[in-house]
C-alpha cells in the first residue's frame, strides 16, 4: 500500500508538472504573438510613414509652378518631420509678421522699403515683435539639430540658422506681396532679390538680411567654378527646385533614422525636378553605401563570401554608390575642404 500511494503521488507530480509546462509553453506562444503582431504593426506603421512621405511630396512637386504656395509647402514639409506643427496657425502668425510690416513700412511704400521694413521687424528689437528679435543660433550655427531648421521652431524660440532664416524672411516677403528667390552655396541658403531698380542682390539672411555679393559667398564657401556653370550654386531657383532644397529635410531626418531606403526613394521623386542639384546625388551615394555597410560590409570581409543569392544587390547598390558621387564630382561638387 505505500509503495503504491508513492507511486500514486509521482504520478499527479508528473501530471502536474506536464500540466504547468503546458501552461507555460501557452504563455510563451501567446508572447510570442503578442510580440510577432508589435512587430508587425510597427512595420506597418513605418512603411505607411514612408509612403506618407513620398505620396506628399510628390503632391507639392507636381503641383504647377505658377500654383506653388512656398509658405504652405515648406509648413507641409515640416509637418513630415514633426507632426505637431500646426500649418494654418502658422500661416496666422506669418500673415500677422507682414501685416506688422507694412505698418513699419508705411503706406504706399515700394518693394524696396517693405524690404527694409521686414528687416527692421525680424532682426531690430521693437513693440512689433515683443522686444524679441529674431537671432542666429550660435549655439548650434551649422543646425546640426534637426528640429533647429524647422520653421516653427524658429518662430517659437527666435534662433534661427542658415535653413529656417531664409524659409522665413521669404515667408513673410511672399505674404508682403515681394517676390523673392531662393539660392545656394555648400551647405547653405541665401535669397536673391530684385531691388525697384531691377538689380538682383544676394540676401543673406543669417546677418540681418542685408545685401552680400557672389565673391563674398564663394570666399566664405568656397566652390568650382564648375558647380556654378552647372546651376548647382547661386543660381535664383525656381519653385518647385525651392521645394526640392526644402525637402532636404526629410533626406536628412531620413539618415538620421537609418531609414535609408527612403533616401533612395525620394531622391528618385526629387531629382527629376532639380537635376543638377548636387546634393541629391550624395545623399543617394551615402545612403546607398549606408545599406552596403549594413547588410554586407558589416557582414562579410571579402565580396565572394557574400551569399550567392544577395549577391545581385550588393552589385546594385555598389553602383548607385559610385555612379551618385560620380555624378555630383560631374557636375563640380567637391567633399568640403577639397575645392580647387
Amino acid at each position: 500500500m505505500t509503495i503504491r500511494c508513492q507511486a500514486s503521488s509521482k504520478i499527479a507530480e508528473f501530471q502536474n508538472q506536464a500540466i504547468l509546462c503546458k501552461y507555460k509553453l501557452i504563455w510563451v506562444i501567446f508572447c510570442f504573438l503578442v510580440l510577432l503582431k508589435s512587430l508587425t504593426n510597427g512595420y506597418a506603421q513605418e512603411i505607411g510613414k514612408q509612403d506618407h512621405i513620398l505620396e506628399t511630396v510628390s503632391a507639392l512637386l507636381e503641383t504647377p509652378e505658377n500654383q506653388i504656395d512656398l509658405v504652405r509647402s515648406n509648413l507641409i514639409i515640416n509637418k513630415l518631420v514633426d507632426p505637431t506643427v500646426d500649418v494654418e496657425k502658422t500661416v496666422r502668425i506669418l500673415d500677422e509678421m507682414a501685416l506688422a510690416s507694412i505698418r513699419i513700412a508705411g503706406a504706399n511704400a515700394n518693394n524696396d522699403l517693405k524690404i527694409s521694413a521686414l528687416r527692421t521687424y525680424i532682426y531690430q528689437d521693437g513693440n512689433w515683435n515683443g522686444h524679441r528679435p529674431f537671432s542666429y543660433n550660435m549655439d548650434d550655427p551649422f543646425g546640426t539639430n534637426l528640429e533647429s531648421k524647422l520653421l516653427t521652431n524658429y518662430l517659437d524660440n527666435r534662433l534661427g540658422n542658415c535653413v529656417s532664416m531664409p524659409f522665413l524672411f521669404m515667408a513673410v516677403a511672399e505674404r508682403m506681396g515681394i517676390t523673392l528667390s531662393a539660392s545656394t552655396a555648400p551647405n547653405h541658403i541665401f535669397l536673391k532679390y530684385q531691388t525697384d531698380s531691377g538689380q538682383l542682390i544676394n540676401l543673406e539672411t543669417t546677418s540681418g538680411a542685408n545685401p552680400s555679393r557672389d565673391a563674398w559667398i564663394r570666399e566664405q564657401m568656397p566652390m568650382t567654378d564648375k558647380a556654378i556653370a552647372n546651376g548647382v550654386y547661386l543660381k535664383a531657383l525656381s519653385k518647385k527646385e525651392t521645394v526640392v532644397v526644402m525637402a532636404m529635410l526629410l533626406l536628412e531626418n531620413a539618415h538620421a533614422e537609418g531609414r535609408y531606403g527612403t533616401v533612395l526613394d525620394l531622391v528618385k521623386i526629387l531629382l527629376p525636378h532639380y537635376p543638377n542639384n548636387a546634393d541629391l546625388e550624395v545623399h543617394r551615394g551615402a545612403a546607398a553605401y549606408k545599406i552596403l555597410e549594413r547588410n554586407f560590409y558589416n557582414k562579410y570581409p571579402q565580396p565572394q563570401m557574400i551569399p550567392k543569392h544577395q549577391r545581385s544587390y550588393y552589385y546594385y547598390l555598389s553602383q548607385i554608390n559610385e555612379q551618385a558621387f560620380n555624378r555630383a564630382e560631374a557636375l563640380g561638387w567637391r567633399p568640403e575642404g577639397q575645392v580647387n
